[in-house]
């Protein structure tokens, strides 16, 4: 069986993101980008030497995971940008 997803970047929390705490007691941040009409929010990640970074997802297209017949893990770009096309 295989699935569909976008892949992740980490990158720095950016600047002016207001970080609050959730329910669960782990840091959010959430933060307007350029340009965009909506704010994104994203779990805040301690690294070890003390720096916090943000895992959000990428903003290209989709990726397909399957294993093939020779047991293979497979990883191919879709193209598509939008999931229901993928």
């Amino acid at each position: 069986m295989g699935s569909v997803y976008r892949k992740t970047s980490v990158r720095e929390v950016p600047a002016g993101a207001k970080i609050t705490k959730g329910r669960e007691g782990k840091l959010r941040a959430k933060w307007t980008p350029r340009g965009a009409g909506r704010s994104v929010a994203a779990e805040v990640i301690t690294l070890d030497d003390g720096r916090h970074v943000v895992d959000v997802e990428t903003t290209g297209c989709f990726y397909a995971q399957y294993r093939d017949a020779e047991g293979f893990t497979r990883t191919l770009s879709t193209l598509c940008k939008v999931r229901a096309n993928a």
